[in-house]
């Protein structure tokens, strides 16, 4: 896992520095969750940069060879706070497109069927 620190989010998901459909699927959907937060005002830009939408990210995603579309998607979403303090009007506008262009990507995925999705290591 190069270029990750312990216990962060992409420690999480990179394995052997490739992204897989599953661990793409669990980003794009972690990535709906926080558009959602922050068009709801339930999470800030700062927060939501913490979580997912930051260079970082977008680095390490593009790193581990992620899903070009994925990469896109981070890049626009970094973009939000420039967007909220220089153009205002444009603001849910721009939400609303990222996330059409998350709900896109994401629809182009299989169903998962496979097996459990996240499988927690506590007992039951």
């Amino acid at each position: 896992m190069v270029g990750a620190m312990k216990g962060d989010f992409m420690t999480f998901l990179i394995e052997d520095n490739y992204f897989n459909s599953k661990e793409e699927i669990m980003i794009l959907i972690i990535a709906l969750g926080t558009i959602e937060a922050i068009k709801n005002n339930i999470i800030s830009i700062d927060e939501a940069e913490k979580i997912i939408f930051s260079p970082y990210s977008e680095k390490a995603l593009s790193n581990s060879r992620c899903n070009t579309e994925i990469i896109k998607i981070i890049e626009s979403a970094c973009e939000l706070e420039d967007i909220k303090s220089l153009i205002p009007a444009k603001f849910d506008q721009s939400i609303d497109e990222i996330k059409s262009m998350i709900i896109d990507v994401l629809s182009c995925y299989e169903k998962y069927d496979k097996e459990q999705f996240i499988r927690w290591s506590i007992p039951l």
